[in-house]
């Protein structure tokens, strides 16, 4: 039977899975993986076919070099693949790769309208109404925003989302500058995604069903109205779908 490895690598890590008759047989996630860890794995699971998004332009590169002539059928998706969805933006090129994977994901599990949210890096919550792809919204993660809030200050401490996400869960008000930080931070990320949802649900049609993938789904999960479908596999269902097409 024949396999597909699918590779997602976002800002700071690969998520990859290897589809057997369209099952998924194996997960992998690789914080922060190089182009030669990744042609290593590559090499151990020895993969009919590979299909890959990408947001990080040398990477791609790379993992060419690195992979060099055995592995020809390297697919990588973008605005010119085969997609199960027209789209309508200004410049399909400037569309990512993850987020046109994501929304094929979605429409492989058979919504030809949804509001598709990933939340990563950074966050993006993209529209599939009626069959077309309409863009969306990218706004910061949460460790964004924290780094930055750190960053741009001279004396706020650095929080990782982890304990961010832990501190606001002890309510408002914030009785310390880390429980304050942890209030601002996580209310206004979940306070973002959910006012980008709800307008969103508006511009698509009646019935659109809302997807959550990506590494800060679980803080948004029972935070998002309608009831989010959690999707970790999202991408990676995506991109089995766009290669089989």
């Amino acid at each position: 039977m024949r396999s597909l490895l699918a590779l997602d690598r976002g800002n700071d890590s690969l998520k990859a899975a290897l589809f057997v008759g369209g099952a998924i047989a194996e997960r992998f996630r690789i914080r922060g993986a190089g182009a030669e860890e990744t042609a290593a794995l590559v090499r151990r699971l020895r993969p009919d076919r590979i299909a890959a998004s990408c947001v990080v332009p040398a990477w791609r590169a790379a993992l060419e070099t690195a992979l060099g002539e055995r592995f020809p059928a390297l697919f990588w998706a973008g605005h010119d693949s085969p997609l199960p969805f027209r789209l309508d933006v200004e410049d399909p090129r400037s569309v990512g790769s993850d987020r046109l994977a994501a929304a094929a994901g979605a429409a492989a599990r058979g919504s030809s309208s949804a509001v598709v949210v990933d939340a990563g890096t950074a966050v993006t919550v993209d529209i599939l109404s009626s069959g077309i792809f309409t863009g969306g919204a990218i706004m910061p993660g949460l460790g964004l925003m924290l780094d930055a809030l750190h960053r741009g200050t001279a004396a706020l401490p650095a929080l990782d989302p982890g304990e961010a996400a832990g501190e606001e869960s002890r309510g408002l008000p914030g009785r310390s500058t880390r429980t304050a930080i942890a209030a601002g931070t996580v209310g206004g990320y979940i306070g973002g995604v959910t006012a980008l949802v709800g307008r969103s649900l508006e511009m698509t049609t009646p019935g659109a069903v809302v997807y959550l993938t990506g590494g800060g789904a679980p803080l948004l999960a029972g935070r998002l109205s309608p009831d989010p479908v959690l999707a970790p596999d999202l991408v990676l269902e995506g991109l089995c779908s766009i290669f089989a097409r």
